[in-house]
């Protein structure tokens, strides 16, 4: 394999799930999740990696596109803005 062009990135797929053991463990539940996960990965933030990663940061706007998709707040009380749905423990 050779090394790329300097200031150049290597291409790297960043679909790992072929690679991925099955689990017991892994519910139907858990699938899900990895997938709405991946998704907003996909939309959100892999469109912006090379300009986030030059600077160094990302914008704290998404926290907040996040937490509109509802991928943050496990561990808090609805009150708060959390998840009724139980996390694992």
């Amino acid at each position: 394999m050779t090394s790329p062009a300097p200031g150049k990135r290597r291409e790297v797929p960043l679909d790992f799930d072929g690679l991925r053991p099955q689990s017991p463990f892994m519910t139907a539940e858990h699938d899900a999740w990895r997938t709405r996960v991946r998704a907003f990965v996909d939309a959100h933030v892999v469109p912006h990696i090379d300009a986030w990663d030059a600077a160094g940061t990302f914008p704290d706007a998404l926290y907040v596109t996040a937490a509109r998709e509802g991928l943050l707040g496990f561990g808090f009380s609805e009150a708060f803005g959390g998840h009724s749905e139980q996390a694992d423990p």
